[in-house]
């Protein structure tokens, strides 16, 4: 959960109205935000689904709407600045954003507030600059209003923020702490986005920004960049910066884009919701009238218009959290006050009760333990290389676009390859090694995306000498107690040995292999003992 820390003094100026420690702590717990003091500071902690509160000005604000003392207006007013970006092809960030905000004063705690939002929203919302990162410019020190968003060669000069001399990209992204950090973000082989004006980069996104306008206490207006690779991502970050300024008293100007992109941001339009009393209270289990209604929504600082049967209300445009109904429906609970809408003694109702796949599982469980099984729990997430090794065709199987490691980047479509890594990691272990998996595997199936998971049970056995008929007596076994008739018939399978496979048989259906591993796929996986394995479908069991 982020956690932002703000000067108790500045906040309570902001507040306007004289509360105790202990009574700021208790509306910011009521308004889902937890706080404990530490020094002169209030440390608070947010919800990730309300990022727009990471200011003393924000803070105070939604205190102030929830106290009473002042009633919310979502709408903001905003004005051309004159200020053009062209944007051009940025393969490797595509999107950039700007705005600019006058007649605000920066001081010591609104610098050091703004930095502090700024990298948070890096963090959580920017996914640590990948998605989204920020620009914040001296509005004064721009060279000029024409500003330009483009690549730049690796061997173009700019003076990085606090270094205090003119360097090559190349060597910003290699020497600098920023730039060793960020720099292969959205770096495209000698290649790197800049923002521009005139003819100095003012910004390098994700990594730094320009001596040229460095923001510092007593500047008085601000030009910000938000560059990333979702569109919209990145106008939820720029309608979050710029309302807080205008929160603090700055007039918000809008960019003209041209180029790639044709746009004027910000836009700060409030989303209009309709809203049924007779949806809130059957969700909440209340009798609350419609003003009622209006005046939660009101404390959460909402727009609110009140129609014969149903409310209009007009959302913030910071508020990123509110998607539908439902999401308002839990700001009428916190405008009321979860504690007053009371308690509902539950009814005590009969046991539940397994259903009859639940049982089949439960009693394989216990019965395969019984017979010796240890049962292993694996990642759906598998490793592609191991598929291919085991006959597994490329269309077989759904593979990862964007996988966080090149050992987890296919979605498995049998347990087999899972427990021959799982029984890699075990040669360590006294023999035999006897495990189980019962769980889902994803494989083609009717429906709108072609994919569906299918839950397997999935045995293998492995010890200096192995046969198939050491997997197939606990298999029949197993089954036959559970009342299941079972037979083998000869068969084939890509990882296993010719006339040591057979499908499995249950009450007449195909469900399922077992065979005896072939010993090129076990050398190739570095397993050196035998191996014998099947796999049954549960879910064609019980078809």
């Amino acid at each position: 959960m982020p956690t932002f820390r703000v000067r108790v003094s500045r906040l309570m100026k902001l507040i306007g109205v004289r509360l105790s420690l202990n009574e700021l702590i208790d509306v910011l717990f009521k308004l889902k935000a937890e706080a404990e003091i530490e020094d002169d500071y209030l440390v608070v902690e947010v919800g990730p689904d309300r990022l727009d509160m990471m200011s003393s000005i924000k803070l105070a604000k939604a205190i102030r709407w929830f106290l009473g003392i002042e009633e919310p207006s979502p709408n903001y007013v905003t004005e051309p600045s004159g200020v053009i970006v062209e944007v051009r092809e940025v393969p490797s960030r595509p999107y950039i954003v700007a705005a600019v905000v006058e007649d605000v004063v920066i001081d010591g705690d609104l610098l050091e507030e703004l930095i502090q939002l700024q990298e948070k929203l890096h963090v959580t919302y920017g996914r640590g600059r990948r998605k989204v990162a920020i620009g914040l410019h001296d509005l004064s020190k721009l060279p000029c209003r024409k500003i330009r968003y483009e690549e730049v060669d690796l061997s173009t000069k700019m003076i990085p923020l606090f270094v205090g001399k003119e360097m090559t990209v190349k060597e910003v992204l290699e020497v600098t702490e920023q730039g060793q950090k960020y720099g292969k973000i959205s770096l495209r082989g000698n290649k790197h986005p800049a923002v521009i004006a005139c003819n100095d980069i003012i910004a390098l996104p994700p990594v730094i920004n320009s001596e040229i306008t460095r923001l510092e206490v007593g500047s008085k207006g601000l030009f910000i960049d938000v560059t990333g690779t979702d569109w919209k991502a990145i106008n939820d970050v720029l309608n979050i910066l710029v309302t807080t300024l205008a929160d603090e008293g700055g007039k918000v100007r809008t960019v003209r884009l041209t180029g790639v992109i044709n746009a004027e941001v910000p836009n700060l339009k409030c989303q209009e919701m309709s809203l049924s009393p007779n949806y809130v209270n059957e969700v909440l289990g209340t009798s609350l009238t419609i003003n009622d209604i209006a005046k939660a929504l009101r404390r959460l600082g909402h727009g609110v218009e009140v129609g014969s049967t149903d409310l209009i209300v007009k959302i913030p445009p910071y508020r990123l959290d509110i998607l539908h109904p439902i999401d308002l429906v839990e700001d009428v609970a916190v405008g009321i006050g979860y504690d007053e809408l009371g308690i509902e003694e539950l009814s005590i109702g009969r046991p539940t009760e397994l259903s009859r796949r639940g049982k089949l599982v439960k009693n394989l469980r216990e019965l395969l333990v019984g017979h010796g099984f240890i049962e292993v729990h694996t990642f759906t997430l598998t490793d592609e290389e191991v598929l291919k090794l085991l006959g597994y065709e490329e269309g077989s199987y759904v593979k990862l676009r964007n996988p966080i490691s090149m050992e987890l980047n296919v979605l498995k479509n049998t347990h087999l390859a899972t427990l021959l890594l799982v029984l890699r990691k075990s040669q360590h272990a006294a023999l035999p090694v006897k495990i189980f998996e019962i769980g889902n595997v994803v494989v083609k199936k009717e429906g709108p995306t072609g994919w569906g998971n299918e839950l397997r049970l999935g045995m293998a056995l492995m010890d200096s000498e192995v046969s198939f008929e050491e997997l197939q007596a606990p298999l029949f076994s197993v089954m036959r107690l559970l009342g299941f008739e079972i037979k083998t018939e000869p068969s084939e399978h890509p990882a296993l040995i010719d006339g040591r496979c057979a499908r499995v048989i249950i009450n007449g259906k195909n469900v399922g292999y077992i065979g005896e591993v072939k010993p090129e796929v076990l050398i190739k996986l570095g397993i050196e003992y035998p191996v014998v394995v099947t796999e049954v479908s549960i879910d064609k069991l019980l078809t």
